[in-house]
């Protein structure tokens, strides 16, 4: 009974330290520029508060402290704007969309009490990232992964620490409960979806959320230490405000959304090698769509100097050699160059991207939105940069397979599932907006 009510308490921690420093109360202007949305302020905040989490890990500071600091000072906000949250309760409460705020919660708490059901901790979370989190859990700091020999130190820790941030400051201070944070930011990207579908019935938009978590959850392995739906809900957001940008004329919220699509795209880069490269695809997207004019130049450039930093860092910390899941070296280029290698492989990494397609109905979904967005392109031809991203992310694919350095089966069975799933959140804006350009009817 005290763990679930530990479970529960955490849900409304996360909805606390999420609701600040951006609302409709503090900063009213920025709110309107996502459009009021509950979710997506949830998100700006937490993206604000994974940047904050990611600079203060290069320093070796007591989580604890950190966690009091953030949350007195969120407790003098919400005290000074107390009065004005309390006059709207009732009004707020009685909006059409506060069913979805209730489904949130009860969602969210039935997906949390199932992975405190389900202990086990996969491969990846319990060779790779579960020693990263017990790293942070101990007060330590990211030149500590090197110090103490930490396994796999190349990869980028950030969704390490969050797991032991929210880790160390539980009353139970059980491991699971760091997790948890991942599985809350997943469901708010799903919300987030919800509120993008246009002139839908309430039920349309409950069965919808059902579907995509439905056909995307893992009920054994989704929270097992991983990281691949933390990404998910990462690249959801990063498309909003991509959608936003396209329909933004004001300039000045123009600059408020390219920031914090600058600063989604650098903590991609920090959770995952791969979302690194995720990153480059979104800001190279986000130059495209704003056809390359000096503002959205200046902000490419920025943004890719943020993304390629971490490469720096590695660099002076690390072999850069090590840095991602396949090597770069000359040998394996040359070993991979001549026709049947490279035959061979290009016809395995097809062979098990079809069978990583099939394993989850969401990818399946991804593709039939995808071939019908092609027969009605003219119809919704400035949604064509989830077509760009779908090709630079097949090159990438094909290009990871090509020079891994690992045994091809091998590399290919223990990772080209997670890594096409991972991505699969950012193309369900196709089926939004095919179901809302009313080319298919829902």
């Amino acid at each position: 009974m005290i763990e679930i009510l530990q479970v529960i308490s955490h849900f409304f921690l996360f909805v606390f330290i999420t609701f600040f420093p951006i609302n409709t109360y503090t900063a009213p202007k920025i709110a309107k520029i996502f459009n009021y949305s509950y979710f997506n302020i949830i998100f700006v905040n937490s993206s604000i508060l994974m940047l904050v989490l990611l600079i203060l890990s290069f320093f070796r500071l007591n989580l604890n402290y950190i966690f009091f600091i953030i949350f007195f000072l969120y407790i003098g906000i919400f005290l000074y704007i107390f009065s004005d949250i309390f006059s709207d309760i009732l009004k707020k409460f009685s909006l059409k969309n506060s069913y979805l705020k209730i489904l949130f919660f009860i969602i969210c708490i039935s997906l949390f009490l199932n992975t405190a059901n389900n202990l086990e901790i996969g491969w990846d979370g319990l060779s790779i990232w579960l020693f990263k989190a017990n790293n942070f859990y101990n007060g330590n700091n990211f030149s500590d992964l090197i110090l103490n020999e930490v396994p796999y130190i190349q990869y980028p820790h950030l969704g390490a620490y969050l797991w032991a941030f929210f880790w160390k400051n539980s009353f139970l201070q059980i491991e699971y409960l760091g997790r948890l944070f991942h599985l809350y930011i997943y469901i708010t990207s799903i919300f987030i979806l919800a509120e993008t579908l246009k002139d839908s019935s309430r039920f349309k938009k409950l069965f919808f959320i059902f579907f995509i978590i439905i056909f995307s959850y893992d009920y054994d392995n989704t929270m097992g230490g991983y990281q691949e739906f933390l990404i998910f809900a990462m690249l959801i957001f990063s498309a909003k405000i991509l959608e936003l940008i396209l329909n933004e004329n004001n300039y000045q919220n123009f600059n408020v959304l390219s920031v914090f699509l600058l600063i989604n795209t650098l903590l991609l880069s920090w959770i995952k090698n791969e979302a690194l490269f995720y990153g480059i695809f979104i800001i190279l997207i986000y130059l495209i769509i704003n056809r390359f004019n000096k503002k959205a130049l200046g902000f490419f450039i920025v943004g890719l100097l943020m993304i390629t930093f971490q490469i720096i860092i590695k660099k002076y910390f690390f072999d850069l050699e090590k840095a991602f899941l396949f090597s770069l070296s000359p040998e394996s280029l040359v070993k991979n160059i001549n026709f049947t290698e490279l035959f061979n492989r290009i016809y395995y990494t097809s062979i098990y991207m079809v069978h990583a397609i099939l394993k989850y109905p969401i990818n399946i979904i991804n593709i039939l939105s995808l071939i019908i967005f092609l027969k009605y392109f003219r119809k919704i031809k400035e949604y064509k940069h989830y077509l760009i991203f779908f090709l630079l992310n097949i090159m990438f694919l094909y290009g990871v397979y090509l020079v891994t350095d690992a045994p091809l089966i091998w590399h290919l069975k223990t990772s080209i599932e997670r890594l096409i799933l991972q991505t699969s959140g950012f193309y369900i804006f196709i089926l939004l907006h095919l179901i809302n350009k009313k080319i298919i009817k829902f």
